[in-house]
Order: structure tokens, then C-alpha cells, then sequence
């Protein structure tokens, strides 16, 4: 019974089997055999056919290389970005850039001789064209490319320029100082506009410690911030503006006489073509902005060792001003440390309030002073701390660096030396007021140029704080640049000088040439002496060299059995001929 039970099993899974391979039978002939392969083909009818001359018929019958573009002039540039209108010629070769090209004898443009031409790549720029004028550009033919080729045929390309876009902005890019004499003005350059809208914004000192610093243009999500969180409108109103057309035309806006009443401090004047903009166009609307100061309190600031030392001066007749406040203020808001100004008009914060990191870190100093009418509000000006300070190492007036407590010049008798050889350096120590400090513990540390310590010698004073410390190189030297370091016994570098260590052999003969014939003429000889001398004084005899003679041709030679002239100072030789 058991075994017909499996014997019922086994005879559908042989049925399915067999279906499948009959099935696969069918399918594979059509889509699962490679395709045949081709039959090969014999000799005598794979050779190719060669027609007369022994071409193949495929050669006689190719395209002809394509002939080569000729040199011409492609298409024209306008750039109204500058202060005059610029048109470029773009050909379809680079061109001979410099002036040897001579293209103003080529490129002109009618009635306008002033245009300068300037050639770059394969482009040819015409500049001093004004705008709101149409011109006219004669290319004449033969102009010539960086390759040789010259223009076939010449050109006459028509332009006119547009009326330059109105424009509004602050002649100054950073804080404007309000004179307190004379007629004071905030001046406001326009172009092309006839009237402008204005608004004045009052700052306090509180909202200077926001880290005020506008930029030159202010989108209107930016002039809407300032109206919220940083001033207060005092003013709005219109200014006519007049000048010529396309030129730039500056403006003095009476601040002082507008905004009534008026008081010392800070101030942010808004300018712009329009304030009342649809609400779908204020997202590229920008208007110009300029932080005014109308104060006589100046400021300067020097920071060293000591501290930070600040000096305060009026604007307007450059005296010490005496009893200011000061105030040091932190990124965080937080004020740091106070102090008044004496008779010099200086005062001075500790170092340790320079130390700050992050929130803490000093950002500027305020000034509040009195103004010279005791009823009107006090004078306040500020400073920042974290903008560039004044750079004069382009004046050759760098200098060192402050020094510290202590300060160690050293210097070596030469800037190069051979392994071997003895450097001779010389030590002097002084404190930061130059004056001479004997029997400190200063020690010499000398690195070599990977950086490792070769030595560290203790200085010895021979007296008024100098001594000299002599440094034996090895035979095995490290060639390279190596440095000295004067340092306490805090490893402090105090003072610091280098050297180099190369294979190097100095010079040791001095050779003087001289002739007595200044000019020769076709078959003359030509006698020249040689003195030859070691640097120590010898005569240096016995020794072989090699000689090179140049000849240049008289430019204006002088007829046959006629003096020679030439131009130039009395008793100076003339040119060889």
C-alpha cells in the first residue's frame, strides 16, 4: 500500500519534467543559438579593387580636407559696466597684443580720435566711448593677426550707446565724520537722476554695541531691520539732484540743518531712487546706506605688552581731550573695563582684559565726552578693535616687533658658512626701554633647518649686557638654513637671528679687461690686456682661460678718412664701430 502511495507521487513530477524539456526543445533553435558565422571570404576577392593610378575606389570617392577658416571679423561687445562706454572687436584669430601691431592705423572711428585701442586674444577693445552716443567703427582690410594673416576685406560696424542706469550711492565706503565747521554735508554721488528720497535713522550708543557695520548697498529686508532694531527715523524726505547726463554728479546733503533738532552721535542716512516700491518688486529693490558720525571725539588705539592704549584727540583742532570716558566693550555686550582720559588725552586698559576668547573677546572701545555746550547731550564716538589696523611696511617703516620684558638683538659676522667653520655671533640684551641688563639667564638655543636642537649655550656677560658667543660647525653640517634662538627659562624666544650652511667657495680672482682702441675698422686688430690679481694681492700667474669678443656695427658710420662724431657727454666712450 505504501509502495503505490509513492508510485502516485512520482508519476506527476515526471509528467512536469517532461513537459519541460519538450518545451525547451521548442524554444531554444529560434533564440538561444549563436548566430552563424560568416563564410569566409577568399583571397582573390578580398583584395581591393584599384581603379587607374592605383587607387582604391573608396580614396577617389572621399571628401576633400576641409579649407581652413579664413581670418575675419566675428562679432561685437558692448561693456557698460565702466565709467566710459567700451566696445570690443572679436575676430576669429588671436591678434599681436602690445603696441608693435599698430591697430590705430588700421581701427578708427570717425569724429572720435581719442579712442584708445587695446588688443587681447582675439579681441580688440575701443575705450573712451561715452554713452548716449551712436558711433561708427572703419575696419579697414589688411589688419593683421598674431599668425601673419591679414583681413581680406575691410568692415563698417555701426553701435550706439544707451544712457548709463541711475545710480545713488555714498561717496564714502566706510563711516563719514561730520565736519563740525563749515559747510557740513554728507555728500551722495548720483547718475542720471534728477531727485532722490531720503531718510535719516538716529543711532544710540547702545545700538552700536550690535556690532553696527552696514554695507555701502542694503537690500529692503535689511532696511526694514534697521528700522525695527537699530534706529529711530528722525527724517524723510527729497533732494534735488542736478548734474550733466551719464556723468556723475555729487551732492552735499545738509544733514545738520534738515533734521531738527539736531543732537551729537550716530546717524544712518538711506538713500535711494524710491522707497515706495510695489510689494512684488522690493526683493531687487536696494538702496545706499552710509553710517555719519557727527562727534569730535578721534580715536587711536595701539595694542602691546602694556596693554591697550588709547588716545583721544578733537577732530577739529587735533588737542588732547582730557577727562573722556572709555569704555571696553565685549562681542557679548558685556563692558570690560572703564577709564578716563588724562591731560595727554590718554588712557589704558590691562592686558588681562585683551585676553578674552569668543563672546569675551574685546570688540570696541566707546568714547563719552562733553560737548562744548553744556546743555546739549554728550559727545560719544566708538572704535573697533577688529578691523585691519593701519599697515606702513610698505613705507619702509615696519620695524620690529614690540618687545617684551626682555629683548635680545643678535647678529653673526657672515649670512653663510661652510661646514667647519666658526659662526661669531654677537648678543645684546635689553629691556623694552633699550637700556642694558647685565647677568640675565639668557641662553643661546641653535636649530638646525630640520628643526632640531644642535645646541644651547649659555650667554656670559662681558658687560652692559653684550657678549660674544663663537659656534663650531661639523665637518657634517646640515646644509640648509639654520636659526639661533635667545630664550629665558621658559624656552620664550626673545630674540632670534638665522644663517645658511652651504658648499659654497667664494670668489677669489678679480680680472680687468682694458683697450686702447675704441672703434675698429674692417682688417684693424684689436690689442687687449688682461690683469688678473687674487683677492689678497698676489699676481695671479700661470693660469689658462677663455676669451669671447663681441663686435656691433656702427649704426652712422662716418665716410672714409672723416673723423668720427657721435652724441653723448664729453669723455664718455662712444658706440663701437
Amino acid at each position: 500500500m505504501r509502495k503505490n502511495r509513492w508510485l502516485l507521487l512520482a508519476l506527476p513530477i515526471a509528467v512536469v519534467l517532461l513537459a519541460g524539456v519538450l518545451v525547451w526543445l521548442w524554444i531554444y533553435p529560434t533564440c538561444c543559438q549563436p548566430p552563424p558565422m560568416p563564410r569566409p571570404i577568399p583571397p582573390q576577392a578580398a583584395a581591393p579593387a584599384t581603379g587607374q593610378g592605383g587607387t582604391s575606389p573608396a580614396q577617389g570617392n572621399a571628401a576633400p580636407p576641409a579649407a581652413a577658416k579664413p581670418f575675419e571679423f566675428s562679432r561685437l561687445d558692448l561693456d557698460t559696466s565702466k565709467d566710459t562706454a567700451e566696445a570690443c572687436l572679436t575676430f576669429s584669430e588671436p591678434l599681436v597684443e602690445g603696441p608693435a601691431a599698430h591697430y590705430e592705423d588700421y581701427v578708427s572711428v570717425p569724429d572720435h580720435p581719442e579712442v584708445s585701442l587695446q588688443a587681447s586674444g582675439p579681441r580688440l577693445c575701443l575705450a573712451g566711448l561715452a554713452f548716449g552716443k551712436a558711433y561708427r567703427i572703419e575696419i579697414r582690410a589688411g589688419l593683421p593677426a598674431a599668425s601673419g594673416v591679414k583681413l581680406a576685406a575691410g568692415e563698417s560696424v555701426p553701435l550706439s550707446f544707451a544712457d548709463k542706469a541711475p545710480i545713488v550711492r555714498f561717496t564714502s565706503t566706510s563711516q563719514f565724520i561730520l565736519p563740525r565747521t563749515g559747510n557740513a554735508g554728507v555728500p551722495i554721488t548720483t547718475v542720471n537722476l534728477g531727485e532722490i528720497a531720503l531718510r535719516v535713522y538716529r543711532v544710540s550708543d547702545r545700538a552700536l554695541f550690535q556690532k553696527l557695520d552696514l554695507e555701502s548697498m542694503i537690500s529692503a529686508y535689511q532696511l526694514e531691520q534697521l528700522e525695527s532694531e537699530v534706529g529711530a527715523l528722525v527724517w524723510s524726505g527729497k533732494m534735488a539732484t542736478r548734474g550733466r547726463r551719464n556723468e556723475a554728479t555729487v551732492t552735499a546733503f545738509p544733514i545738520r540743518e534738515i533734521v531738527k533738532p539736531w543732537k551729537p552721535g550716530a546717524y544712518v542716512v538711506v538713500a535711494a531712487e524710491k522707497f515706495d516700491v510695489p510689494e512684488e518688486e522690493r526683493w531687487r529693490e536696494t538702496a545706499a546706506a552710509q553710517l555719519v558720525y557727527d562727534t569730535d571725539l578721534g580715536l587711536t588705539v595701539f595694542r602691546g605688552t602694556d596693554g591697550l592704549n588709547v588716545f583721544v584727540r578733537s577732530i577739529e583742532s587735533a588737542k588732547p581731550v582730557a577727562g573722556a570716558e572709555l569704555a571696553l566693550i565685549a562681542h557679548n555686550n558685556d563692558e570690560l573695563g572703564r577709564a578716563v582720559s588724562d591731560a595727554q588725552g590718554r588712557a589704558q586698559f590691562a592686558p588681562g582684559l585683551l585676553r578674552g576668547t569668543g563672546a569675551t573677546e574685546p570688540l570696541m572701545v566707546m568714547a563719552y565726552g562733553p560737548s562744548a555746550d553744556k546743555s546739549k547731550a554728550e559727545d560719544f564716538n566708538r572704535i573697533l578693535l577688529t578691523t585691519a589696523a593701519f599697515d606702513l611696511s610698505d613705507r619702509g617703516v615696519s620695524g620690529r616687533p614690540s618687545p617684551a620684558a626682555l629683548d635680545v638683538y643678535i647678529a653673526t659676522d657672515r649670512g653663510i658658512y661652510r661646514p667647519g667653520e666658526t659662526v661669531n655671533m654677537v648678543a645684546l640684551v635689553r629691556d623694552d626701554a633699550a637700556i642694558a641688563v647685565e647677568k640675565a639667564p639668557v641662553s643661546l638655543v641653535v636649530n638646525r633647518p630640520d628643526g632640531v636642537e644642535q645646541s644651547r649655550l649659555l650667554v656670559t656677560d662681558a658687560g652692559d649686557g653684550g657678549t660674544h658667543v663663537p659656534f663650531q660647525l661639523s665637518s657634517t653640517a646640515q646644509r640648509g638654513l639654520w636659526s639661533v634662538r635667545a630664550v629665558l627659562d621658559r624656552n620664550t624666544a626673545i630674540g632670534k637671528a638665522e644663517f645658511m650652511v652651504e658648499d659654497f667657495v667664494p670668489q677669489r680672482l678679480k680680472l680687468t679687461l682694458s683697450s686702447q682702441a675704441a672703434a675698429l675698422a674692417s682688417g684693424d686688430k684689436i690689442a687687449v690686456a688682461a690683469e688678473a690679481r687674487f683677492l689678497y694681492g698676489a699676481p695671479a700667474a700661470g693660469l689658462s682661460g677663455e676669451a669671447e669678443l663681441q663686435l656691433s656695427a656702427e649704426p652712422r658710420p662716418s665716410p672714409p678718412n672723416a673723423p668720427s662724431a657721435s652724441a653723448g657727454r664729453r669723455g664718455s666712450p662712444g658706440p663701437s664701430r
